[in-house]
């Protein structure tokens, strides 16, 4: 089995603790993961409380302790990616830097406000600067990341995405129509998202997915939403491993991904549709964008 996880939270933390991936005793640990090949994208989350140069040298110091990790399998690679783009300031041209140390994807908001614009608890879009810094990220080969971002926000992006004809993606969401938040995807930014060439991965948030019991069963309710929205080529998981505190039952950890696998295989899902949704539309997505893996 091959899988590709499209958000996790694990870097950052074990840049904190000096640790490595591997043995890592955290939900995406690499020692003896159960994967043929495995890509995760690495998410470098900045605290809203933080000053951005503080968000910033906490990114760099997270790039320079991935380099220095010589035990990742050989079977194992990364993405890097920006979570909250807090860390840019005031400061625009951090994105051509970003973008040379490697950033593929970026969230522009996680929560609240920014110097760029507001995140889904708000009404807010992009602010002048915020613009400006989607167009770079654009332009520098940076995709911008839908999820956490309003409404309003996320519109905006579709709408610059469209004019410079390039996708965007939401890395970790599940479906508004199921689980009515703001934190949550609406049906029709699904369908813009597509339309863009984009691909959507579903959270493992519990909080996302139900009010109530949360499992397996879960999951496929929200992703078989999501595929009746045309939806076989867009989908992917985004887990938010390391990002949240409690996961779906039966789903605590990478290791899980097999049995969610059977779970799906028992519901009637084919082996072509389970290969697309645990790696295809990710892989395919970023060779589109020329990004190696």
């Amino acid at each position: 089995m091959k899988y590709f996880d499209l958000h996790c939270d694990t870097l950052p933390i074990v840049m904190h603790k000096r640790k490595s991936l591997v043995n890592s005793g955290m939900m995406v640990d690499l020692a003896d993961h159960p994967f043929e090949k495995y890509t995760q994208v690495l998410a470098v989350f900045s605290y809203p409380s933080l000053s951005a140069d503080d968000a910033y040298d906490i990114f760099w110091k997270c790039r320079t302790h991935l380099d220095v990790l010589s035990d990742l399998p050989e079977n194992f690679s990364c993405i890097l990616a920006v979570e909250n783009g807090s860390l840019i300031g005031d400061q625009p041209q951090r994105v051509e830097a970003l973008a040379g140390a490697g950033v593929k994807l970026m969230n522009p908001v996680w929560a609240g406000d920014n110097l760029i614009g507001g995140a889904w608890n708000t009404t807010n879009g992009l602010t002048a600067l915020g613009r400006e810094i989607v167009c770079r990220a654009f332009d520098n080969g940076i995709t911008p990341d839908l999820s956490h971002a309003s409404d309003k926000m996320a519109k905006e992006i579709l709408e610059i995405a469209e004019q410079k004809g390039k996708p965007v993606i939401a890395s970790h969401s599940c479906a508004r129509s199921l689980q009515n938040l703001g934190r949550n995807l609406p049906d029709e930014y699904f369908r813009e998202i597509a339309r863009s060439g984009g691909i959507v991965g579903l959270s493992f948030c519990p909080p996302h997915l139900s009010d109530g019991e949360c499992n397996m069963e879960t999951i496929r309710r929200h992703l078989e939403h999501y595929l009746s929205l045309d939806g076989e080529d867009v989908i992917a998981i985004g887990a938010d491993w390391d990002g949240i505190d409690t996961t779906p039952d039966g789903v605590a950890t990478i290791r899980d991904i097999p049995a969610l696998a059977d779970y799906l295989r028992s519901c009637g899902w084919p082996e072509e549709l389970l290969h697309k949704l645990l790696y295809q539309n990710a892989a395919d997505f970023f060779a589109r964008q020329n990004i190696p893996f």
